[in-house]
């Protein structure tokens, strides 16, 4: 009862709240019976203290709460939003979203992302335009770390070749292309932040193809990062001392680290074992969270498999 009546309610800016009309199928969820929820609303109406209004079809029907003094004097009520306050207001919100974001025709715009996205998904009592709603969201939240990522790389392979380039070039000219070289990294939004190190990354190195990051850091290892999907492939461990420098070789097969030890490692790489590794944590991720696969990363891990 506690749920259905509050869905009844909406919190004004101030502290008022009043009586929130609301079709009848969205107080309906498929983790509650039905049948409960429908015996829980048809005692109050008969109680009179929801009242139900008739629409063209079944699924116009709506309800709302009688009266506007019941949500101020009925102590029980008056607890349950002094206590939940605050997660009206967020659901509240997410129902206004999901219908604006339907009225606009699915405007991409109006999506949800980042700390908006993750509180949306702790409800349980979604309709069905807000699963479809948030649905959207985290799809459009997925592919745009995925090509922010590719801009990111981008970046830094127009860095190294321009790297030649920069040595030749006068004073002046040299000054005009580094200004030119911080305003295309500023213009370049942060995606995926990397945090699996547990001291300072000393250096990075992305490898020829651009397919994985090495990671080169303080806590004496070295990660291999996959960079189209921001996963650790694998952590490569022997150095004694903080790792300072990273570099693979020109065929992508070689990678070299420098460390605080006196001692130069070279470690060799079998890209397509580290990426059938890869393959197998994104299966596993898919199998848990269905709504985020992707059908570009699942054609190359069968790909691989082959």
């Amino acid at each position: 009862m506690k749920r259905i009546l509050l869905r009844m309610v909406r919190p004004t800016e101030g502290l008022e709240v009043t009586s929130n009309r609301i079709q009848r199928k969205k107080l309906y969820q498929a983790s509650e019976a039905s049948d409960r929820v429908s015996r829980v609303l048809d005692k109050l109406i008969q109680a009179r203290l929801v009242r139900l209004t008739e629409g063209d079809t079944p699924d116009d029907v709506q309800v709302e709460v009688a009266h506007e003094a019941l949500i101020r004097n009925w102590p029980r009520l008056v607890n349950w939003l002094e206590d939940e306050r605050v997660n009206i207001r967020q659901r509240l919100r997410l129902t206004i979203a999901a219908e604006e974001w339907k009225a606009r025709g699915g405007d991409r715009s109006t999506l949800l992302r980042g700390a908006l996205l993750k509180d949306a998904q702790k409800y349980e009592d979604l309709s069905d335009l807000e699963k479809d709603f948030i649905l959207h969201s985290r799809r459009a939240e997925l592919n745009n770390r995925r090509l922010i990522l590719t801009s990111v790389t981008g970046v830094f392979l127009a860095l190294a070749g321009l790297t030649i380039y920069y040595q030749r070039v006068n004073a002046n000219t040299r000054t005009q292309v580094e200004q030119a070289l911080l305003n295309t990294v500023s213009n370049v939004a942060v995606s995926n932040i990397l945090e699996e190190h547990a001291k300072a990354v000393n250096a990075v190195s992305f490898s020829p193809n651009g397919k994985i990051l090495a990671t080169a850091s303080g806590d004496k290892t070295v990660k291999l990062w996959d960079t189209a999907t921001g996963q650790v492939i694998k952590t490569l461990s022997g150095h004694t001392d903080s790792v300072n420098g990273a570099s693979f070789s020109p065929d992508g097969k070689m990678l070299a680290t420098a460390s605080g030890d006196n001692t130069v490692r070279l470690w060799r790489l079998d890209y397509d074992n580290l990426l059938r590794q890869g393959c197998v944590f994104m299966d596993e991720y898919f199998k848990t969270n269905p709504d985020d696969a992707d059908a570009e990363i699942s054609n190359m891990c069968r790909a691989v498999s082959h």
